[in-house]
């Protein structure tokens, strides 16, 4: 997964549609995911504030195979155009991955069969209460009110907590996969980190345990759930030593 910022006055969806063309065709890579950042919800310490513009997901066969292509010279030429890049590689479970969707189905089945709460319709939190308001993440869509119809994605970057703070942590991710189970969204990709390279200006070496792209099935969704109750007590529960966040919106099948 590779976090990419242009330079001034650069298009990004123009910058990131010749980054593609270029590469799609490089030896055992397939695209398969392209994002427009909209905003960075949560900024990473090691990393720190950085405005990008695009994320990108690439396959490779193996580990060496995305080595051999990150070194080469005609990757080097095609990512230089970027003012900024970050790429954590990581490997996927294929079966973990395939099977997440049924498993949140079934957790879903099993709630309704219990009569647990509804979590739907999202109960608006305290307009008092800390937390984003609630266009959030709607702001972004000012200029470019096309982008995010078609869903939202949210690309994040994460470090386990300490010893100490894992109960509390694992406590957010069973309230989110309530919901992924009564909504039917959830993650598209889960995996974990391996190694990572880019451009940044700090010369130290970051660490990340897990790479997430959790689907939404829009901004007004994702506006609602992080302006809610439900969201805001679940948020009290995470718990991370360190995590990047960014919105984006679906951009590959327009490349």
């Amino acid at each position: 997964m590779t976090f990419l910022t242009v330079r001034s006055g650069e298009d990004p969806m123009a910058a990131v549609r010749t980054f593609h063309r270029t590469t799609r065709h490089f030896r055992g890579v397939r695209w398969v995911y392209a994002g427009r950042a909209m905003i960075t919800g949560v900024v990473s310490r090691q990393i720190g504030p950085t405005e990008w513009d695009a994320v990108v997901v690439m396959q490779f066969p193996s580990l060496k195979d995305q080595r051999m292509v990150l070194a080469s010279a005609a990757y080097q030429e095609a990512i230089a155009p970027f003012a900024r890049h970050y790429t954590c590689a990581f490997r996927r479970p294929a079966t973990f991955n395939a099977a997440l969707p049924t498993l949140l189905g079934a957790r879903g089945t099993v709630r309704r069969l219990r009569g647990t709460e509804e979590i739907l319709p999202f109960k608006p939190a305290p307009a008092d209460e800390d937390g984003p308001p609630s266009n959030f993440f709607l702001d972004p869509l000012v200029t470019e009110r096309d982008l995010g119809v078609d869903g939202a994605v949210i690309a994040s970057l994460v470090k386990r907590p300490e010893d100490a703070d894992r109960k509390a942590s694992i406590r957010f991710i069973r309230k989110m996969a309530a919901i992924m189970a009564e909504t039917g969204f959830g993650p598209i990709h889960l995996g974990r980190v391996l190694e990572t390279s880019g451009n940044l200006a700090s010369d130290e070496e970051h660490h990340f345990d897990g790479v997430a792209l959790i689907a939404y099935p829009n901004l007004e969704f994702l506006a609602d759930m992080a302006g809610s109750e439900y969201f805001r007590d679940a948020a009290r529960d995470r718990k991370l030593g360190d995590l990047q966040t960014v919105l984006t919106a679906p951009i590959l099948y327009r490349l």
